[in-house]
């Protein structure tokens, strides 16, 4: 998929950015500075402990080309299949 986010006037051609696949990453997840804890009840105290977490995440992977011509879904697809590899779809639309 294409999104357009500029044209250049001078060399005719269109700056988008281009959705290649989605990939699995690796998140921390916490606190910069723990929050104050509070008992809300006299003799209630409790020890509350904030820990950091790593979860996977998706992330989508883009790529901003300049292009001569937005292509279609089907043929964005086309590229992406014919080529396999991100430096050799980048270098196929950058064409």
């Amino acid at each position: 998929m294409m999104v357009p986010v500029a044209f250049d006037l001078a060399s005719r051609r269109v700056r988008v950015w281009a959705f290649l696949e989605w990939r699995r990453a690796a998140a921390r997840v916490g606190l910069q500075a723990p929050p104050v804890v509070r008992a809300e009840r006299a003799g209630g105290a409790a020890e509350v402990v904030f820990t950091e977490q790593v979860c996977a995440v998706d992330v989508p992977e883009v790529v901003e080309v300049e292009v001569g011509a937005l292509m279609g879904r089907e043929a964005f697809r086309r590229v992406f299949d014919a080529r396999g590899e991100r430096e050799a779809i980048v270098r196929a639309l950058e064409e």
